[in-house]
């Protein structure tokens, strides 16, 4: 009897050779399927002494996972409107984890509503992650005079609380990639008055970054221009001129966005793109 190589079941069918065979679908899972989704909701595109718009922060979306980069206030109102006009319901408690790049209240504001929202509603600690200077002192110089009284039912009096009862925390190391939720991060110091840190996420063959808060510094566009898209802040010294990063080549200019811009700023007719409150970008 004979037998194809590639249709074993040849004689069963009459000599006819079928002009498809539809596999079971088990032996198919995995073909042919769309990338896993990496886009970034933007939460608050403004500097510090903004008017206008809430200060710069954004969630991030890997696949089915969720991170919080920095922090803004209000930050439940702040992701509300973000979320609005478009199929998403995020909260506080839906987020993998937090990263902080540095100390700035414009930055980091909205992290003592997350730690008290987690514990007191949520039941759950919060991750919070953030370079070695930011995780030393993000509790002793920032949050604990708010946060170190807690009313324990339990004792029934007022004890001394610790960062440990309301977050979780990894330290991110600058000079090598960190497994942090679903995906890789690395982060690069730069140039602010305070320990700030560009960060730059690998997840499922693409990359974003974000420069943070920096003075125009060719070690941090170097960093961030391999990525797929990229977020870069503008504004007067101590930060970056929007003449200086329209200096940069094309190929750069184009997957970039900017951020953290002075409410003067022209976003609508600028030659570079401004990122808008609510924006959904996909990286792509």
């Amino acid at each position: 009897m004979f037998l194809s190589r590639s249709y074993p079941y040849l004689p069963l069918l009459g000599g006819q050779v079928p002009a498809i065979i539809k596999l079971p679908e088990f032996l198919t899972k995995g073909f042919n399927m769309p990338p896993e989704q990496f886009r970034v909701l933007v939460l608050g595109t403004g500097w510090a002494f903004s008017d206008r718009n809430y200060s710069v922060g954004f969630a991030v979306q890997t696949g089915q996972t969720w991170t919080l980069l920095e922090a803004p206030f209000p930050i439940r109102k702040v992701l509300r409107e973000a979320c609005a006009g478009h199929e998403l319901n995020l909260d506080v408690k839906d987020f993998a984890v937090t990263i902080i790049t540095h100390l700035h209240a414009d930055h980091c504001s909205g992290v003592p509503v997350i730690g008290l929202y987690s514990k007191f509603e949520a039941k759950r600690k919060a991750p919070i992650a953030g370079g070695p200077e930011i995780m030393q002192r993000i509790w002793p110089d920032f949050m604990a005079a708010g946060m170190d009284a807690i009313l324990d039912n339990e004792l029934g009096r007022v004890r001394l609380g610790t960062f440990e009862d309301y977050f979780t925390s990894q330290v991110l190391q600058p000079g090598r990639s960190n497994k942090l939720a679903n995906y890789q991060i690395r982060i690069l110091r730069t140039q602010h008055m305070v320990p700030t840190y560009a960060i730059k996420i690998d997840f499922a063959g693409r990359s974003f970054a974000y420069s943070s808060d920096t003075p125009f510094d060719p070690e941090v566009i170097d960093f961030v221009s391999p990525a797929d898209c990229i977020f870069h802040e503008v504004g007067d010294f101590p930060h970056t001129a929007l003449d200086e990063l329209m200096g940069l080549d094309a190929e750069i200019r184009k997957k970039m966005y900017l951020v953290h811009h002075p409410d003067n700023h022209d976003t609508g007719t600028s030659q570079m793109k401004y990122l808008r409150q609510g924006q959904l970008i996909e990286i792509e």
